[in-house]
Order: structure tokens, then sequence, then C-alpha cells
């Protein structure tokens, strides 16, 4: 099973010419800007399968659980990762955030994959000691300004040739659509038509985990965008996420973030660094920094 907690990857990039299926579905903080030099690669993305080929770029925020299924024989992918606090001082249009923040994936017009030299960019993040960061996050800034105005609208996602993608992606659109719900396993394998032991074996050999972690991460990161968009208690993003206890979900949110609620909602909308937040939020509580839980 993969890493539990949400990993924080900051400003990197790689290019990868013999792209592999990954084992694990994952997430991280950061948003993700991918691109296909050539072949095609398929994401598992939150309820959503998606197929990038050569032409335009896409991205998406990293918080929502995604999978990388499967690849063509000729796919050679780059992807950068960017900072979310970095992305939201940038002043992007308002629908730009809000599909990020909501989970969307974000598709940019054909050709935006030769306007933007993100092998380019890639390369010069991996060149040396000293990173020339600074002129790099500029281009990435005017990059996804680029992007914001010229959107592409999403249509239905072309049928998988993988045929076991189809009831697993069933489950997880319906566990992304219905995840405030109080759901059971037999509620989701019903969807797939499916017995639930065969859905729990299938869901965990082609996820790397069990249909009831990914639903926690989707509740989970549905928590996430809360804590960063507005100012709603604790307890109402808990129970408004399908969480039924408050003790559950912040055990859940630290367990696989990292960090508190608390926390996590000073670290991204107030700008401050991680170590930062834990201290502020404990000067307010009080209590001792080992104390937080």
């Amino acid at each position: 099973m993969g890493n539990l907690t949400l990993a924080f990857y900051g400003l990197t990039g790689r290019r990868m010419p013999r792209l592999k299926p990954m084992i694990n579905a994952h997430h991280h903080q950061e948003v993700e800007l991918n691109v296909m030099l050539s072949g095609e690669a398929t994401y598992l993305h939150g309820g959503s399968i998606r197929t990038i080929r050569p032409g335009s770029l896409a991205f998406f925020w990293a918080a929502v659980p995604h999978h990388l299924v499967a690849a063509s024989d000729d796919a050679d992918l780059v992807w950068m990762t960017l900072p979310l606090p970095m992305v939201r001082s940038w002043g992007l249009h308002a629908d730009l955030m809000a599909g990020l923040l909501q989970g969307d994936w974000l598709l940019g017009p054909q050709g935006s994959d030769r306007r933007f030299p993100m092998v380019d960019w890639v390369a010069e993040l991996n060149s040396g000691i000293s990173r020339p960061t600074t002129g790099i996050e500029l281009e990435l800034h005017g990059c996804l300004h680029w992007l914001g105005e010229r959107l592409h609208p999403q249509g239905p996602a072309p049928a998988p040739h993988d045929q076991d993608l189809l009831p697993v992606g069933t489950m997880a659109r319906y566990m992304a659509e219905h995840s405030h719900e109080k759901l059971t396993i037999p509620d989701i394998a019903h969807m797939a038509d499916l017995h639930p032991k065969y859905a729990m074996a299938l869901f965990r050999r082609r996820c790397g985990m069990t249909i009831h972690d990914y639903l926690t991460r989707l509740r989970v990161t549905h928590a996430q965008r809360l804590l960063i968009e507005g100012d709603t208690s604790v307890i109402h993003i808990a129970l408004e996420c399908g969480f039924g206890t408050q003790s559950a979900f912040y055990d859940a949110f630290q367990r696989r973030v990292g960090m508190t609620p608390k926390v996590y909602r000073l670290f991204h909308r107030h700008g401050m660094k991680e170590q930062e937040a834990i201290e502020t939020q404990a000067a307010k509580l009080s209590t001792p920094l080992h104390g937080l839980s």
C-alpha cells in the first residue's frame, strides 16, 4: 500500500522517457503539470479516467488521489510540481483556482505543449547545485495565466482499453460524487455490478489501496479545499466531508496530511511555513508543541 502521509515535493520536475504504470495511487500537495512528448498515458484521477496525449498541457491539484494506470510503449512524459501556496499567490483567474481546488482535470488547448519549454525547465531545475528557480517561477506564472484564459472544456472520457478500469473507474467516480455520504462496500460494489469481495480485491489490485482508504483520501482532499477556501469551523467541515465525528476527522487528516486541520489552514491561508504554523497554533492553544494532536 502507498504512503499514507501527503507528500510535499516543492518546485521540481522530471522527464520520464520510459514511463511505466504506477503500482499505487498516491497524492501530494502541489499542483502538477504534465505534458506528453510522445505516446499516451492514462490516469485514474479522483473519480475519472483521463488520457494524456501529445498536443496540450494537463494540470491538476495533486492532493486528489491519482494513479497512472496505463502507458503506451513509446510514452515519454515530462511532469512538474508547483507548490500550492506559490500558485495561489499568483492571482490566477478565480474559475481556474476554483477548478483546481475542486479536483478538476484541466487541459490546455492543442498546441500548448509547444508554447512552453517544460523540457528546458526540468533540465534547469535538475542542472546542479545552484538551481535557477526564480526565472522558471516567473515563466510558470505566465504559463498558468495563459492556460487559465484558454481552458479546454472537458468532454466525457473515452472508454479505456483495459476492461478492469471500467468497474474501478465506476467505483471511484461514485465515491467521488458521494464521499460526503455514509457509504458501505456493498453500496460501492453494487454501482459496478460486482460482488463486494471481488470489488475490494479488484480495487486494491489496480489502485494499491483499499476502497476504504481511497474514500478517506477523497474526504480529506475535500476537507483540505474547505480549509483553504473558507472559515467554516473544523467540526462542520468534518461532518460535511462525511466523517462521523471530529476525532475521526482529526485522526484521518493528520495521518494523511501530516499536520492538524488548523495548522494546515494557517499554513495555506496565511502563507506561513509549516513550523511557524505549528507554533502559532500551539500559542493559540497555550499548549506545548508535543501536545498537539
